[in-house]
């Protein structure tokens, strides 16, 4: 009798701190604020709670990814190291106030995300070593969340991000490592992850929809499911004005697939005003869709295209001379990196951070190729 009593004391002193998680209105607020493009009214909200509750750790996570996603929705130029060299920061105050807490099913839930923006920020900074150590922590820590309540279908966000962009965006040496350390990803696990987020997600349900219609876009190259994702999206969040452009990218290669080049010269007023091409950056990742599906002279032609309408530009000039290279025809690589060299300094629609990258990647590949800047 003593014995089964002690084993009840224990059991319900672990349901104790393995309660479901709830979300309140607020919380759903703060990120629809963000994945509807609401950036200010998003910050100002973030803003309050962390100074009406300072010791909550949940609230300064919302830092991470108002951060994160706001350099897509606000509209404006940043720097992508310092943006995620902020979002290591307030992950590292997250981790630091939830340590402090009870180990409960929402503490658990908040230090795996908060490892798990950790894990993309150093990701994207190339700062690979400790990005491995933030992805185990975010594991373990989200995995444990969802073994205390099975229907937190929102732990799954952060579960996807680590299985797939190792399972299928990493290679080499890096891809090796991580098969090494147990950490090589699951792709299909991932994108079923991706869609339970959002289908059945609470407060990352806007986030799944906008991952898994980004990796069936540009990763998985499945336009047809890319539209019916960014569709759903869409109706959710009307204000979205990045979500309303990728959908409409989905309509414009479905487009040129079907009736070529020809028809996108021939009435192209019409089509900029309908598909919102104001700038070279939308032909240029339409460029890339086919160049990433080895589709290379229709790539060609879009990236030729973009360079008539945008023949200050450096850019499409570059993406044409990486698609001559993966054709294999150095020659004419070698032109038109020189041509997009030529234009960095005098191109005014470029920052000084993506001018010196693009300077960087032109000067490096041009050696590879066994050439230089000067034709």
């Amino acid at each position: 009798m003593k014995k089964l009593l002690i084993a009840a004391i224990i059991f319900l002193s672990g349901a104790v701190f393995a309660e479901k998680v709830n979300f309140d209105k607020t919380d759903r607020q703060v990120m629809h604020l963000i994945f509807n493009g609401q950036i200010d009214e998003a910050d100002s909200l973030i803003s309050d709670l962390i100074a009406n509750n300072p010791s909550n750790p949940k609230y300064m996570f919302y830092r991470a990814p108002y951060n994160f996603y706001g350099r897509y929705f606000s509209g404006r130029q940043v720097d992508r190291d310092s943006i995620m060299q902020v979002i290591i920061k307030v992950c590292n105050k997250t981790i630091e106030m939830a340590e402090l807490k009870e180990e409960t099913t929402e503490n658990k839930f908040i230090l795996g995300n908060a490892y798990n923006f950790m894990t993309r920020a150093h990701v994207l900074r190339g700062e690979f070593w400790n990005g491995y150590w933030a992805a185990r922590n975010s594991r373990y820590y989200l995995r444990e969340a969802l073994e205390d309540d099975p229907s937190l279908h929102d732990a799954k966000m952060g579960l996807a991000v680590i299985d797939y962009y190792p399972a299928a965006r990493i290679t080499g040496f890096y891809s090796a490592l991580l098969w090494l350390g147990g950490m090589s990803g699951d792709r299909e696990l991932a994108l079923g992850y991706f869609r339970d987020v959002f289908e059945k997600g609470d407060l990352f349900k806007a986030e799944g929809g906008f991952a898994l219609g980004m990796i069936e876009n540009f990763f998985e190259r499945d336009i047809p499911a890319a539209k019916i994702t960014l569709s759903k999206l869409h109706r959710m969040l009307p204000d979205n004005n990045f979500v309303m452009n990728q959908l409409r990218r989905t309509g414009l290669v479905s487009s040129i697939e079907e009736n070529g080049i020809a028809f996108l010269k021939q009435d192209f007023d019409k089509l900029a005003e309908e598909y919102n091409i104001t700038n070279s950056g939308v032909l240029n990742g339409i460029g890339y869709y086919f160049m990433n599906n080895q589709k290379y002279e229709q790539a060609l032609e879009v990236f030729k295209y973009n360079i008539e309408l945008y023949p200050e530009q450096a850019n499409p000039y570059d993406s044409c001379g990486e698609c001559y290279r993966n054709m294999g025809d150095n020659a004419n690589s070698i032109k038109y990196y020189r041509m997009a060299f030529d234009r960095l300094d005098t191109d005014p629609t470029i920052n000084e951070t993506f001018r010196e990258r693009l300077r960087e990647g032109i000067t490096n590949t041009l050696s590879e190729l066994g050439a230089d800047v000067n034709s």
